[in-house]
């Protein structure tokens, strides 16, 4: 997803669903302390809070996710259960090469 903020806009998304972005984009980590977690769950939860002018890329899905799908899929007793694994496979390289071609001709150089 791709998302244009503007001057002083500020977008706070799970850390590692940050794909790319502008060297514009303020970013700034944050760790949630031991008592968030308490209330909310046991995850490590690190938040990026971004703040415009600029154009960040983010996914949907955080990588952790993403590869946890991934193994189960690789998992399943036959691959004839999971035929939609290598259409999403395929898709998923797809649109990371897109992504990586597009982040190059949009970096200044």
């Amino acid at each position: 997803v791709q998302k244009n903020l503007d001057v002083g806009e500020v977008l706070v998304v799970d850390a590692s669903c940050i794909m790319a972005m502008t060297v514009t984009i303020n970013l700034q980590v944050k760790y949630s302390g031991p008592m968030r977690r308490a209330v909310f769950g046991g995850d490590n939860h690190v938040t990026g809070v971004l703040t415009g002018p600029g154009i960040v890329f983010i996914q949907s899905l955080p990588f952790h996710r993403l590869s946890q799908r991934i193994a189960r899929a690789v998992a399943s007793p036959s691959m004839r259960e999971n035929p939609r694994f290598f259409v999403q496979i395929a898709v998923f390289f797809l649109l990371a090469y897109v992504m990586i071609v597009s982040s190059l001709f949009l970096t200044d150089v």
